[in-house]
């Protein structure tokens, strides 16, 4: 009986990990036929003048923000995540 619980929760656990980052990639990746996470995109010229290069930082930093707020997410759904599998385990144990 403790393998069949044990098993459904490493399920429940898994399925709900590749749920979050599934739902984080999928938000950050709209235009992104492939799955995979999109590389940095920022376009510099042969010979950027001076605006350009603001653009082409200022691009790179909200780039920057955007990774963290997806590995942000990630986590708190990773976390989440755990801690339902812990709380069903308690209860468990508990009984």
């Amino acid at each position: 009986m403790k393998k069949i619980i044990i098993l459904t929760l490493g399920i429940i656990t898994l399925s709900a990990s590749s749920l979050a980052v599934g739902f984080a990639w999928g938000h950050a990746t709209k235009s992104n036929m492939y799955g995979g996470y999109p590389d940095f995109n920022g376009y510099l010229p042969h010979e950027p003048g001076k605006h350009q290069l603001k653009d082409y930082i200022q691009k790179a930093k909200d780039y920057d923000e955007a990774c963290a707020n997806d590995l942000q997410m990630i986590s708190e759904s990773r976390e989440r995540a755990f801690n339902k599998v812990n709380d069903v385990i308690n209860e468990y144990k508990d009984r």
